[in-house]
């Protein structure tokens, strides 16, 4: 039996189409003279508001008259079109992720959106349905979300169970720099307090995260260009004697800029802060048997159901900054994901102290648990680091120093630290799991169940055959990574693990 959806649809789109257009025709109005009757331009506002509106209402009170679908144990069928009738399906088995969303005003009204992706992915969901009720969201996401497809888990050999996870039948973790730890259990209960509620696999964002990844973000920095350029812009319309006064609490032009560039850095923290706890907030990823849940969202509240078997990698990003307070975010590479929402989805824990990477990584997806630490790289695999930048980095002191300003004789300085920084960071380990951690700005560790691995191939440049070494580079569908300086014994035994593993 074929549906039909809420009726705030119309109004959604028709608002969505000409959401772009109205300023471009409020702004002339609002930007004549002050002589003129402010009552007309009222007038004339509201009359391109309702000459917009009235068509797209029309157009989309027939459009959504002949929207259908109907789903079933075996999919979903939508059928729509006012001159040209489409039709798509898709089929259970092919379905990867369910997400729904919903807004202010939807919640007001009792109805989401729907989102439906399926395997090979594309810019946007296959399957959108924008706007049911809550009741026949839940039963569409009941039907269709990938828990309830039994076919088993073909890549782990069938579904964990929580309380698997919870007795510590799978293996033990140890990804974070340092000493494994001895049980899932003991893992789990490293958490902190308010991490851990009745289930075990079981994760919830802190405000003091949330806050800590607004600071940290790079929207941060796009938001201060934003800010830099509206104050130029509105400098002018500032009073002279203001300025002047302003001028006057320092003690020259230089602190006076030194301390708006501040007050604008801090305006953008706060904004960003503020986007990541409305984006954040409310954060529980969960896991129940073969497939993890994830809810997020203060003003738009956002649920996404993940099947385990569809992951290809976790990815553990280690940016700079965050890692100087302690910090790294936790990202899943999932088959079929498209568009920023698919971006969104896929970061398992936004943002999370390291120590408590392997715990949450361990009961959330126990089949990526890390079974020992990786294996650093040999003291010899330095040196091919540094000839990596270094002589880039001495030709532009040379030439930058020379012509420009003596700053640039620390870039040989700057090549120093970031080789040691890459070598130290360096390694592998695998078990059950490969896990290759490299670094270029970020330390990047991207886990790999080893039936996801493609291919693997071994390079050795003349300096690594001198000094015993070799580079590993993996291929998955979730993308390649190249590991440089590991002992050339560990490469081969990399590479006859993955291979007796597929044979």
């Amino acid at each position: 039996m074929s549906e039909r959806l809420h009726w705030y649809a119309i109004v959604h789109r028709s608002v969505s189409a000409t959401a772009g257009i109205i300023p471009f025709l409020l702004i002339p109005i609002f930007l004549t003279s002050p002589e003129d009757f402010r009552p007309l331009r009222l007038l004339l506002a509201l009359g391109f508001l309702i000459a917009l509106l009235l068509p797209a209402l029309g157009w989309n009170t027939v459009w959504w008259r002949r929207f259908r679908y109907s789903a079933d144990s075996g999919g979903i069928q939508l059928t729509w079109g006012i001159v040209i009738r489409r039709q798509r399906s898709a089929a259970l088995d092919r379905i990867q992720r369910v997400t729904t969303t919903t807004g202010p005003v939807m919640r007001r009204l009792g109805v989401t959106s729907l989102h439906i992706e399926t395997a090979g992915g594309s810019e946007e969901p296959e399957i959108h349905l924008p706007s049911v009720s809550r009741e026949e969201a839940r039963r569409l996401q009941q039907l269709l979300s990938p828990l309830q497809q039994a076919d088993g888990d073909e890549i782990y050999g069938g579904e964990t169970s929580a309380s698997e996870i919870a007795s510590g039948a799978l293996s033990d973790s140890g990804l974070s720099d340092g000493v494994p730890a001895a049980t899932i259990g003991d893992a789990v209960a490293s958490l902190s307090p308010d991490r851990r509620t009745a289930a075990v696999a079981d994760f919830r964002l802190r405000l003091r995260d949330m806050i800590i990844a607004g600071f940290t973000s790079g929207g941060a920095l796009a938001i201060l260009g934003v800010l830099i350029v509206a104050y130029v812009e509105l400098r002018s319309a500032v009073p002279e004697e203001w300025e002047h006064r302003v001028l006057a609490l320092f003690p020259n032009p230089v602190w006076a800029a030194a301390a708006i560039l501040a007050v604008l850095l801090a305006i953008s923290w706060c904004i960003a802060s503020l986007l990541q706890i409305e984006a954040f907030w409310g954060f529980h990823a969960v896991r129940r048997g073969g497939h993890i849940s994830i809810r997020r969202g203060l003003i738009s509240e956002r649920t996404t159901e993940l099947d385990v078997s569809r992951i290809h990698a976790v990815t553990v990003v280690e940016a700079p900054l965050r890692a100087l307070l302690g910090r790294a975010t936790v990202k899943l590479q999932v088959a079929g994901q498209s568009g920023s929402m698919g971006m969104d989805s896929a970061k398992l824990l936004p943002i999370v102290p390291r120590t408590e990477i392997p715990a949450a990584i361990s009961a959330l997806l126990p089949e990526y648990a890390v079974e020992q630490p990786l294996t650093p790289l040999p003291p010899s695999a330095f040196w091919g680091y540094l000839l990596r930048g270094l002589p880039t980095a001495v030709l532009l002191a040379a030439a930058g120093g020379y012509f420009l300003h003596p700053l640039f004789w620390l870039f040989p300085m700057v090549a120093l630290l970031w080789a040691f920084a890459a070598w130290r960071d360096g390694g592998m380990s695998g078990v059950q799991v490969l896990a290759l951690r490299r670094r270029l700005w970020s330390r990047r560790t991207m886990i790999l169940h080893r039936r996801r691995v493609q291919a693997v191939e071994e390079l050795r440049s003349p300096l690594q055959r001198l000094l015993g070494l070799a580079s590993l580079r993996v291929y998955a569908a979730a993308g390649s990574m190249t590991v440089h300086g590991l002992a050339l014994p560990t490469v081969s035994r990399a590479a006859a693990w993955v291979y007796r593993e597929q044979g």
